[in-house]
């Protein structure tokens, strides 16, 4: 039963890198887009909408809404690192 459970997570996850993998390239792209269209880094009613979504999504799914806050917050770091090019090309 343990077995089965962890290949299950190891499926879930290798969905998970393929979907945070294509996020980060289209992250890089809005990046290149908002250099050369002289916008901010960060667009606060963006992020707003996003929290919002993510925390009902979570509290509908029965989890706690401040994981939501947490996972999210994580991907838009690395998300601003990427757009920024602190880091993405390796």
């Amino acid at each position: 039963m343990l077995e089965e459970l962890r290949r299950e997570i190891d499926r879930i996850d290798e969905c998970l890198l393929d979907a945070v993998i294509e996020r980060l390239k289209v992250a890089r792209e809005i990046g290149r887009v908002k250099a050369q269209e002289g916008l901010p880094l960060t667009d606060e009613e963006r992020e707003k909408e996003l929290r919002e979504r993510w925390r009902k999504r979570f509290k509908t799914e029965g989890l706690d809404p401040a994981l939501a806050d947490i996972v999210l917050a994580s991907i838009l770091k690395v998300s601003k690192e990427v757009q920024r090019g602190v880091i993405g090309d390796g």
